[in-house]
Order: structure tokens, then sequence, then C-alpha cells
């Protein structure tokens, strides 16, 4: 299956009730440390497509325990991956100190692929939510090994950043819109989560990736 955008921005709309879902999503992201049930919710929803199905868990707020458990260890794991990431990053630009412009593009493009390496590791986490599966690049490289649409993937990621951003920036700008940013940002990460399920589904290997939990 080929990797369809347009899917992906309408995907928080695609549940029955979606209005009062995504508002119970928003208000559960707009809660520190809660909002790990949102991170869980996301990782259901990309094990539902890891299972041949294309639908959201139900809310943000079924299954609350289960999703903010999920979402507390990817959140740990991720902060050990940034923990790497940022050291790599330090070493480079001491390195690349004295290149000055040539330092700050390279830089950028270095923490583009780690924010990607950390998207394609977060598929790997939803095999089996395991916290040191944040770590495991071999099964990242597994999920993009021989996957048609890993370019596709890349761009319409970014572009789904660009004009999530571009809505943020602009809500932003008055104080009532602030209220909002939570709200944009949960139905982003379904959106998010979608491009991400869609590119699992096309996977060669995804049935070498399941696990009996997942089947």
């Amino acid at each position: 299956m080929s990797i369809d955008f347009k899917k992906a921005l309408k995907a928080p709309a695609s549940i029955d009730g979606w209005g009062l879902k995504l508002f119970i999503g928003g208000l559960i992201n707009l809660v520190p440390i809660l909002n790990f049930a949102t991170m869980g919710y996301w990782v259901e929803y990309l094990i539902n497509f890891m299972n041949g199905k294309d639908e959201l868990p139900g809310g943000a707020s079924d299954n609350l325990n289960t999703n903010f458990i999920t979402g507390a260890k990817m959140i740990v794991g991720c902060i050990i991956l940034g923990i790497i990431f940022l050291l790599i990053t330090f070493v480079v630009s001491i390195v690349l100190a004295k290149l000055k412009f040539l330092a700050l593009i390279i830089v950028t493009l270095l923490e583009l692929v780690m924010m990607f390496a950390t998207l394609f590791l977060v598929m790997g986490f939803a095999v089996d939510k395991k916290i040191l599966s944040m770590l495991d690049f071999n099964r990242a490289i597994q999920i993009t090994k021989d996957n048609p649409y890993t370019l596709n993937y890349i761009l319409y990621t970014l572009l789904l950043i660009i004009i999530y951003s571009a809505i943020m920036l602009v809500v932003g700008f008055t104080g009532v819109g602030l209220v909002l940013l939570p709200f944009i940002s949960f139905a982003m990460g379904i959106s998010m989560y979608n491009l991400m399920g869609q590119y699992v589904q096309s996977s060669p290997h995804l049935a070498e990736l399941r696990t009996p939990n997942n089947q």
C-alpha cells in the first residue's frame, strides 16, 4: 500500500464523536505528566496499524492507565535516546566549531536525521512496548529495510509538521488561541501516528515484527 497524506490529515476526524474525543484528548494533553497517556494512545493507534486495522483506539480517556504506562515507558526511552543524541550533537559541534556556517548546516541535518531515527525507533517500540526497544536500532532498520515509501514518509512528515506548526503559530498569536494549542497538538499526534502507521503497514517485514501480543 502507498502512503495517503490526505488520510493522515483527516485522521483526527475519522472516528464517531470525534469532536468530543478530541476535546477530551486535548484536556488530557493539557495536564503535565498525565499527558503521557496521550502518547500511549498514539502508540496504541500505531499498534492497530500493525494489526491491519486503520482505526483510532476509542477515546484518549479509554484505558487511561494502560495508555499512561505505555506513554511513560516511551518517554523514558526517549530521554535515554535524547541523551545519546545530545552527546553526539555536542561532539560534532565542537569538532566543527571553526567551520561556523557549514557546522550549522551539518548540525541541523544531523538533528533532522536524529528526529526521524527517533520516529523509526518509536515504530519498533510499538512492537512490544519495552523501554529498551526505543534503543533497538536493528528493529528500526528492519522496519525501513526494502520499504519503497521511506522517502514519501519523510517528506509527508515534514509537510505535516509545517502545516500544524503554521496553524499553531497563527492560533498562538491570541491569548484565547493559546488555550487551543494542546488540542491542536493532540490532533497533530493522531495525524503523525497515522502516517507512521501507514508506513509500518507498507513494510515488507511487518509479519516478522509482530509479536503474539500484537496479533
